[in-house]
């Protein structure tokens, strides 16, 4: 927790928020949340876009917070930002997330839709599924709207971390080296959420 001073959250322990826009009345807002262990190597990432202008207003980002605790920011975001629709990745430690969330009673989780096999019909599950099939979906939808200019985005670690993703020769996508890319995976699993 913490007070809003220029813009940013300050005296909070853990994170880093940054505000660029705050929330307007009557708006509707997306969080994309990309979720890591919380012991200081991967980001956990958290971005809120404005879905009628599609501007990035909102990040926060952490190492050290578990995923339990991003559930908890989230959901003060997410309230923050007028009850936003919440889309977590639903792969690892996103699934303790949208638990947590779920436990929080927090209602506007993102449903992704897609086919059960074995059920023979359409379902949904909460939460956003980064696979092989759906990673370059989210990617291309993201690139469409960076090249037509209907995206607006104000983090300059946003921006860094899209100059080091890359196709690798496997075919997979990602940071190169050793940079991270878990605040453009938050980013990007976020428009999914303000598109759907």
């Amino acid at each position: 927790r913490g007070e809003i001073v220029n813009r940013s959250l300050v005296g909070i322990n853990k994170g880093r928020l940054k505000i660029w826009k705050f929330p307007q009345p009557y708006r509707d807002y997306a969080l994309g949340v990309d979720v890591s262990e919380g012991i200081n190597q991967d980001d956990s990432s958290i971005q809120v876009f404005d879905i009628l202008s599609m501007e990035q207003v909102a990040e926060w980002y952490s190492d050290n917070t578990p995923p339990e605790e991003v559930a908890i920011k989230a959901a003060e975001l997410g309230s923050y930002y007028n009850y936003a629709k919440i889309a977590v990745e639903a792969n690892n430690h996103g699934y303790t997330t949208i638990n947590s969330l779920q436990d929080l009673r927090y209602k506007h989780l993102f449903k992704m839709k897609r086919f059960d096999v074995k059920k023979r019909k359409d379902t949904e599950r909460l939460g956003w599924y980064t696979n092989a099939r759906t990673k370059p979906i989210m990617v291309d939808k993201y690139l469409e709207l960076l090249r037509s200019g209907d995206i607006i985005l104000n983090s300059q670690i946003l921006v860094d971390q899209m100059s080091t993703f890359v196709l690798r020769e496997d075919g997979s996508m990602g940071s190169t080296g050793s940079y991270k890319d878990d605040v453009l995976m938050g980013a990007m699993i976020g428009v999914m959420c303000a598109l759907s």
